[in-house]
């Protein structure tokens, strides 16, 4: 197949007025690196993102859910060293973690790091994520954010989708619109199992894909 390069990857053509979206249409997930599939080493992690960024991969999404946290120190302490203005970064927002004596059973996640986690779509729960997961990545800003996992086929949550639902309606998108305007970050869309929670809108979700028009398509959401 030969080497790829970064000349060789596909590009997203900017136009003006258009929602900010990566260079790139290829990027590197973080749920392998949040031992997602198998318990891997930090080294692993680093050789990974060492191989990801040398083909020239320029955009890395992760979340503070992949390994409770692990996913994101390992992408910050790669990522920290390089130029900001080189790479687009997104995460999540909708758990918030606290440490506990070790992690909750029954996740996904293969030797992640011991904290709990809980939902929260609140200004203040949205606010404090943000805060936390640019603690864990070692940097300063936010390119995209994504509103995680509000769908019924999150079974975790179960038929409070809906409630969490308005709740990000009327916390989430305020707070992340504050934090866009303040430079925090650059855009947001919402990340969902299926491309829209339902097929005719509630009030809030309405609400929700309205807000940043430029970021957020209107006919659905972005997969995550």
């Amino acid at each position: 197949m030969g080497n790829v390069v970064r000349n060789t990857l596909p590009l997203n053509v900017a136009q003006p007025g258009q929602r900010f979206r990566p260079p790139t249409r290829m990027g590197l997930g973080g749920v392998p690196i949040g031992n997602g599939f198998a318990a891997g080493t930090d080294e692993d992690a680093e050789a990974t993102l060492e191989a990801a960024w040398a083909s020239g991969v320029r955009y890395f999404d992760t979340s503070p859910w992949y390994g409770l946290g692990l996913s994101e120190r390992r992408f910050g302490h790669f990522l920290h060293t390089r130029p900001r203005d080189e790479f687009v970064l997104s995460t999540k927002v909708g758990r918030l973690l606290s440490a506990a004596p070790q992690p909750p059973g029954g996740t996904m996640w293969h030797d992640p790091s011991p904290f709990a986690y809980r939902y929260d779509y609140t200004a203040d729960g949205i606010r404090r994520s943000i805060e936390d997961s640019l603690q864990r990545l070692g940097i300063s800003r936010l390119d995209i954010v994504y509103i995680h996992d509000l769908s019924p086929e999150n079974r975790d949550m179960g038929s409070r989708w809906t409630t969490y639902f308005d709740q990000a309606a009327k916390g989430a998108i305020p707070a992340l619109t504050r934090m866009r305007e303040e430079g925090l970050i650059r855009g947001g869309d919402l990340g969902s199992i299926r491309p829209r929670p339902s097929c005719e809108p509630s009030r809030s979700e309405t609400r929700i894909l309205s807000f940043w028009p430029r970021s957020i398509p209107s006919c659905g959401m972005t997969r995550h």
